[in-house]
């Protein structure tokens, strides 16, 4: 057998997201990258800090500006970026764990990262699927259907526009 030549093999891809995406996503290839887990803070309405690391949950987009959303019918209707954030702060829980996988390294900025909470549902497709955010078609993690599924649904923001 000749040896195995890894420097043929393409760069890894990320995989789309499956039709039924309640509790699945996108499955970033295992390597390379940083495995993360520890209790999560919510700092913005995409970014959240893990054991010290300012995080950006990849794959998806913050609503424009102007976009209005409600994180539930409790709630009146306010600026996207406001329940984006308090939804993934209530989605997470006072003491949430998570487990993020890290795409990149380097920088100033928060790094992105495919994030999942305790019980394995990855925090982008919940927030995209529920409206709080748009997939972002210049990621390698294709949200789209999560996406749909809120537009369908006439969740978050797209009950507004």
């Amino acid at each position: 057998e000749s040896p195995r030549d890894d420097r043929a093999r393409p760069p890894p891809r990320l995989a789309t997201l499956p039709p039924d995406m309640s509790d699945h996503a996108a499955q970033p290839n295992e390597e390379p990258g940083i495995r993360l887990s520890g209790r999560a803070i919510v700092t913005a309405a995409l970014e959240l800090n893990v054991a010290g690391k300012p995080l950006r949950l990849f794959g998806i987009k913050a609503p424009a500006s102007g976009d209005m959303c409600a994180p539930s019918a409790a709630y009146a209707a306010r600026a996207c970026a406001d329940a984006s954030r308090q939804a993934l702060a209530a989605k997470i829980g006072k003491d949430g764990e998570v487990t993020c996988h890290i795409l990149a390294s380097g920088g100033r900025d928060a790094l992105p990262a495919v994030c999942r909470d305790a019980n394995g549902t990855d925090l982008a497709t919940w927030l995209a699927s529920h409206g709080f955010a748009l997939a972002d078609p210049n990621d390698m993690v294709d949200y789209s259907q999560a996406e749909t599924q809120a537009k369908t649904a006439r969740s978050g923001l797209w009950s507004y526009r």
